[in-house]
């Protein structure tokens, strides 16, 4: 799976110097509902929506921060899980 992961970014238009790797193992270690979003993306090549987490959501991540779909499902599962980076997302919503 991490080589077809692997793959998918590069095809995304992911550049191999620019963390490929770390990325590649962050989303392997996805869990629950995220891990979920990831196995869409990699059958389908589209993120599914999620409620707003902290008034943030998908369309917010893309418009506003320009993340391409893994981002998205990274930067959800941290919205998630990690109170600093709801603080940081929040603060970049102003």
């Amino acid at each position: 799976m991490k080589e077809y992961i692997k793959k998918r970014l590069l095809a995304d238009g992911y550049a191999a110097e620019n963390g490929l790797e770390q990325t590649v193992e962050n989303l392997m270690n996805l869990q629950g509902e995220s891990m979920q979003m990831l196995k869409v993306w990699l059958d389908t090549g589209r993120v599914p929506d999620f409620e707003p987490i902290e008034g943030i959501d998908k369309a917010f991540l893309r418009k506003k921060l320009k993340m391409k779909d893994p981002a998205i499902i990274l930067a959800r599962a941290m919205l998630q899980t990690d109170a600093q980076a709801v603080a940081w997302f929040k603060s970049l919503a102003k």
